[in-house]
């Protein structure tokens, strides 16, 4: 899938389906796949209440990703320590 497709600006986003059909993709796994491929490269913004797919355009939405991804990323951090935790108490039986 080419990063091309994928429009700039929340209100040009583009619907998953109308994404697979111009990138010619009818299977949902591969489209996830390609989704993924281009994620490593680019920041490619998704809306998971309304749908779509767009690259951003605006100082304010990036800020807005970096927030949502470092909250991600501390709570993904705070699990693994408590199973690090857990695992620590596991081992002592």
């Amino acid at each position: 899938m080419n990063i091309e497709l994928i429009p700039y600006g929340k209100e040009n986003k583009i619907s998953r389906k109308s994404l697979m059909k111009l990138a010619n993709i009818q299977d949902e796994k591969v489209f996830n796949e390609e989704v993924a491929k281009l994620r490593k490269k680019y920041i490619i913004l998704s809306d998971t209440t309304t749908g779509g797919y767009w690259r951003s355009n605006s100082k304010e939405e990036l800020q807005d990703f970096i927030k949502k991804y470092q909250r991600r990323s501390y709570d993904n951090s705070r699990m693994i320590m408590l199973a690090y935790k857990e695992l620590e108490e596991m081992e002592k039986w």
